[in-house]
Parts: C-alpha cells; sequence; structure tokens
C-alpha cells in the first residue's frame, strides 16, 4: 500500500507541490525538486486548498493502519505495527499533524486519524474476516467485560448487562452458534439481512443496542478504542507456554505425556477451572456438554501456548491449543490430546516466579496469510 509505493520523499512532491517544511515552518516549492529518474503521476496542486474533511477522506484510501500490511518473511509479526497513518503522514507537514489529532476542532474523540481507523477497519474485515470481522460480532454478541486497558465502553451498561445475563441464565459463549454469526465474510441475522462489516461498526459506535440482538450492548466512542479493544480482547491471548520444538498442522490432534515440574504446573492451572471428570480423561466435548449453563467455561476448551518453533523469543511463531482429553495421574504428571488450532507471533515472553521457569507469554494470532505459509513448516528455521 502507501508504504511501499508512496515513499515519503516522493509523498509531498506528489501531493503538495508548495507547501510549508515542518524543519523550518518555510514555503517551500517541492514539485521543482523532482529528478528525470523520479517519474511520479501527475500532481494534484489543490489538495491543500481543500477542506480539512476532504482531505482527510483523500488520504483515508491510501493511507493503512497497523497490521494492514504485513510482510511475513522480513518482520515476523515484530513490524507490523508500521503504517502510514502512525509513521508517515503525522511528519509530513505541521498541518497534517494537526488533522490527525483532531486540533482542527472536529468533534471525534480519536480525531482525524478516526476516519482512517474507520476505513482500514472495513479493508481489515474485508481481507481477513476470520479475525476482524468475527472479532467484531463477538463483540456484538459478547462485549468484553471491563476494557482492562481503558479503550472505549460504558462500564455501567457492562454491568447491567451482567446481571441481566446472570438473571436469565445467559450464555455468551453459546451465542457463537447464532444465525448472526459471521461466516466467509458475510453476517446474517433471523430475517436473513445481509450485515457489511460498515453496519456492525456503526452499531458499535453510534448505539447502546444492536438491532441485531435484543440484549443490550458495550459501545465505543471512537473507531481507534474499538480497534484496540479487537486486538487486545479478540486477537490477543495471555497463556502458559509449552515449549518444544516440532512440526506443527492445525485441525491435527497431538498426544503428548507431561513430566517435567513446570508442565505439570501448566496443565494443573489451565484444567483447574473444569469439573474433575476433565482431568480424568473424559473427553473435554462431554465434559462441557453437561456443564451448567450459567459457567462461563462451558464452551471454551482449555487452551495454552504450544511454542514448536525455536528458539523462543519475541517474534517466534507459536500456536494456541485447545486440551480435547486429559489424564493427569496421582504423581501430577499428565496424558494430554490437544489440537492446535491457531498460529500466533509471541509479542512478549516472561517467567513465572515459582514455577520452576514455567513461561507465559502475550501472543497475537496471525492473519491467513502467515498461518498458511506455517502449516508444516519445520520448527528449526528463521522467522525474522
Amino acid at each position: 500500500m502507501f508504504r511501499n509505493s508512496y515513499p515519503l520523499s516522493l509523498f509531498g512532491k506528489q501531493f503538495l507541490p508548495a507547501y510549508y517544511c515542518l524543519c523550518c515552518n518555510k514555503k517551500t516549492e517541492m514539485a521543482s525538486s523532482v529528478t528525470a529518474s523520479e517519474k511520479i503521476e501527475p500532481q494534484f496542486r489543490y489538495l491543500m486548498e481543500l477542506s480539512d474533511d476532504l482531505i482527510l477522506t483523500i488520504l483515508s484510501f491510501v493511507a493503512d493502519i497497523p497490521l494492514e500490511e504485513q510482510d511475513y518473511e522480513t518482520t515476523a509479526g515484530i513490524s507490523d505495527f508500521y503504517s502510514t497513518t502512525t509513521h508517515i503522514l503525522p511528519y509530513v507537514s505541521k498541518h497534517f499533524y494537526s488533522l490527525l489529532q483532531g486540533d482542527n476542532g472536529e468533534d471525534a474523540v480519536g480525531g482525524g486519524q478516526d476516519v482512517f481507523y474507520k476505513s482500514g477497519l472495513i479493508r481489515l474485515c474485508k481481507n481477513d474476516p476470520k479475525l476482524w470481522k468475527t472479532g467484531l460480532q463477538k463483540l456484538l454478541l459478547a462485549p468484553p467485560s471491563a476494557t482492562s486497558s481503558g479503550e472505549g465502553g460504558n462500564n455501567n451498561n457492562n454491568k447491567k448487562r451482567k446481571k441481566k445475563e446472570h438473571r436469565n441464565g445467559d450464555n455468551s459463549v453459546a451465542s457463537n452458534n447464532d444465525d448472526s454469526l459471521v461466516t466467509g465474510g458475510t453476517a446474517t441475522n433471523n430475517n436473513d439481512q445481509i450485515v457489511t462489516a460498515e453496519e456492525l461498526l456503526e452499531q458499535l459506535i453510534q448505539t447502546t443496542s444492536s438491532p441485531l440482538m435484543t440484549k443490550p450492548k458495550l459501545y465505543y466512542t471512537n473507531y481507534l478504542d474499538l480497534y484496540k479493544t479487537i486486538l487486545d480482547t479478540q486477537l490477543r491471548l495471555r497463556a502458559p507456554i509449552f515449549y518444544m520444538p516440532d512440526t506443527i498442522n492445525l485441525n491435527r490432534p497431538i498426544g503428548l505425556h507431561f513430566f517435567e515440574q513446570r508442565y505439570r504446573i501448566l496443565i494443573h492451572s489451565v484444567m483447574q477451572p473444569y469439573p474433575n471428570e476433565a482431568r480424568r480423561g473424559q473427553p473435554l466435548k462431554e465434559v462441557l456438554k453437561n456443564m451448567p449453563p450459567g459457567n462461563n467455561k462451558r464452551n471454551e476448551y482449555p487452551k495454552f501456548i504450544y511454542a514448536h518453533a525455536s528458539p523462543l523469543q519475541k517474534g517466534s511463531p507459536a500456536v494456541i491449543v485447545e486440551v480435547q482429553q486429559c489424564l493427569i495421574h496421582p504423581n501430577g504428571t499428565a496424558d494430554v490430546v490437544l489440537l492446535p488450532v491457531q498460529f500466533v507471533w509471541l509479542e512478549h515472553i516472561w517467567e513465572a516466579p515459582n514455577a520452576g521457569a514455567l513461561y507465559f507469554a502475550q501472543a497475537r494470532k496471525m492473519n491467513a496469510e502467515s498461518s498458511s505459509q506455517m502449516e508444516g513448516r519445520p520448527p528449526f528455521m528463521t522467522f525474522y
């Protein structure tokens, strides 16, 4: 996108033939410095004569947001947060910086960049619906409980919703089977109405209740906060790590025997919220089916991070695995059947205190393209 085909040195020459230099604050004829070797398209010399709203709208067609442009071979998920919205446009000129910060008197809490995040979210939902559009749908069906990092939302509405669901025996995870769940890039409700990503965004931003559902919903004040919430609550996972280099394929079960002390602690901790039958060899599918409707773990398999690639460090790939069956022996060792369900990038790694060198990680789900390239890949290849 902008990052690959619109270098910053050419951006000003493309759109700003005469503008104030950010460094010296003097008017500069930028177009006159174009060399013969720099062949650029015909310029639009009247960009800065347009209103601020029109400028932002025009730029939204070429400005990407973090995670839109991901280069699997060179960044390994580390530099995916580089974008024109965050790393280029604010430095083009003082006026652009003011527009992005909302210093022009706009009402949007997210500033002028909110226009870019709205367009970017729509593109992300279109290009990778499994992650982003499904994430939007899950926020509509079951909004995050507290938005701990402070992004968007009305905590009072959320507390009322929790009380109502508790009285009604509602299970937010079970609603994943609702007809309005995103499948293949579109969503439908009971009236077979096609719901686009833009409509889903508008429901979360503008209203406290969704026309798709009857339950009250948590809402967000701007698209930047909504973007952060999807990223933190739907695309990221914090969990303990099991580390053993191996070749992994999604949806192909793995049988393991845990005997190290740190992995005994791991399996005990992830299985602790579930009934005793789950630790005695009964298939988790049957255990979950028999759990009471009010239990928030009813439709959620125990999961942790399987770090299958070497070395174990920031930027390495890993995979989220769900425990399908678990038998914990009296001596604490365990036999487990795991199902790899989602490749991830390791963002942060730390050692848990007093846990026998057990490590935890924050991981972010890979997009579809990166995930497909990880299938069956040898564990000792370089990923960064």
